[in-house]
């Protein structure tokens, strides 16, 4: 498959690890200018044209395509081959969708070291250019906005050690004011030439690339003209667009990143004024009502925003690769830790619920099992992955302990144990039907 039409798929990115009912999914359908269906097990696919066949591509494979592409393009810069990558995820991708990551890049023939998150990668990234400003504490605040993710994460540092307090993360992103954009000038077709392209795959796809530069341009001028050539039934269509009435399609999206924003600071237990620098990653970030709206937040707590080079996320990831081969020595004294698991995990035992580590009593006599549910996310994205029931020794009382310990590994996977005096069973989340399954006891 050409390359071109491997970018073409790019915000497909937003299926990996997804079912094919997802809400997210399902309210991208219509401005996506591909078509998705449904497998036999509800994973999403991709349909794709290619030299008058169709095949279907699951986002794993479109993203390994994309994967080996970045590796042409890197070995034929470095005169050398490459087989081991470090990957980085948006810091709210869940369990399945860092293990569709990771089934990505092992799909593209190389060896994933690690999944990280972006976050992680920026604070590598920072720490090593800001060496001589993290003697001090120092908590930074690091938005990163790209084209499908809105991420944020409250990092502390000193002495060269970077502790990340706590993330947070939506599905906000470049491509989201794009289909704003989208969806104001197809009911602008509509009302002036009773033209509707919604299911015509090339006039959407030649209207979202339109709005894609008319957002950027938007970034520097308060004004931008639409132009499409033959647009639908031979109509060529023109429109102008004010950076106003962009923020104003968009007000909802940039309410929603201030809201992850004020979450994050929550989950920390932070207030803004206990931040001292405000860092903005990715290209979205320069739009300048995000970059207002941010800045105003901070104000009051006399922070400032910096924009960081958006590619400061790759450049962690190749810090993180270095000092994982053992190459790069420079940073040997600085280090970063995760404090917090990217999502919250939550087990549920006679419906009480807890994180992390907890210990639990049975409350019924003559117990023989207990069935521990485990939560993923927060709010109202809360999921149930699945439940695990284990054998308890038989008991005439109550009051038998249970331990259940929540553990990450380096990719951000989950790993839970639970134990019942000398009985431990392990589990792990299964990439096919995201359920918990029984690893060896110990």
């Amino acid at each position: 498959m050409d390359i071109t039409n491997i970018f073409y798929f790019a915000d497909a990115i937003k299926l990996i690890g997804r079912k094919y009912g997802d809400p997210i999914i399902q309210n991208n359908l219509r401005f996506w200018p591909f078509k998705v269906i449904s497998s036999t097990n509800g994973k999403p696919m991709i349909l794709v044209k290619y030299k008058n066949e169709e095949n279907n591509f699951s986002a794993e494979e479109i993203s390994s395509m994309v994967l080996q592409k970045m590796q042409e393009i890197a070995e034929k810069f470095l005169e050398s081959p490459i087989k081991n990558a470090v990957i980085t995820v948006p810091a709210y991708f869940n369990d399945s969708q860092r293990k569709a990551t990771k089934d990505a890049g092992v799909i593209a023939g190389l060896n994933v070291m690690e999944i990280i998150d972006e976050p992680f990668a920026v604070a590598l990234a920072y720490g090593l250019h800001k060496r001589g400003n993290c003697v001090k504490n120092k908590n930074i605040c690091i938005c990163k906005l790209g084209s499908g993710t809105f991420d944020v994460s409250l990092i502390s540092a000193k002495d060269n050690k970077f502790e990340i307090n706590a993330t947070s993360g939506t599905n906000i992103g470049g491509e989201d004011f794009n289909d704003r954009m989208v969806s104001h000038f197809m009911n602008e077709l509509k009302r002036r030439y009773k033209i509707d392209i919604t299911g015509d795959s090339t006039a959407l796809k030649r209207l979202k690339t339109k709005c894609e530069r008319a957002k950027r341009t938007l970034s520097y001028h308060s004004e931008v003209t639409i132009n499409v050539d033959a647009i639908s039934h031979g109509i060529d269509f023109s429109s102008i667009i004010t950076r106003a009435k962009f923020e104003e399609l968009n007000m909802t999206l940039f309410e929603k990143i201030m809201n992850t924003v004020e979450s994050c600071l929550t989950y920390a237990k932070m207030d803004k004024s206990s931040v001292d620098d405000v860092i903005l990653v990715g290209g979205s970030s320069r739009i300048p009502k995000v970059q207002n709206i941010l800045h105003e937040f901070f104000k009051k707590a006399n922070n400032h925003c910096n924009i960081i080079d958006p590619d400061v996320v790759a450049h962690g990831a190749a810090i993180q690769a270095a000092i994982l081969n053992g190459s790069l020595k420079v940073v040997s004294k600085m280090e970063v830790h995760h404090c917090r698991t990217p999502l919250f995990h939550t087990e549920s035992v006679q419906g009480e619920m807890w994180t992390n580590k907890k210990l639990h009593v049975t409350i019924e006599d003559n117990k023989s099992n207990v069935i521990i549910d485990f939560h993923e996310g927060l709010g109202m994205t809360v999921t149930v992955p699945g439940s695990f029931n284990i054998s308890v020794p038989s008991t005439p009382q109550s009051g038998l302990p249970i331990n259940v310990c929540c553990a990450t590994d380096s990719d951000g996977l989950l790993n839970v144990s639970a134990e019942v005096q000398t009985i431990s069973k392990d589990i792990i989340i299964s990439n096919e039907n995201v359920r918990f399954e029984l690893r060896n006891p110990r």
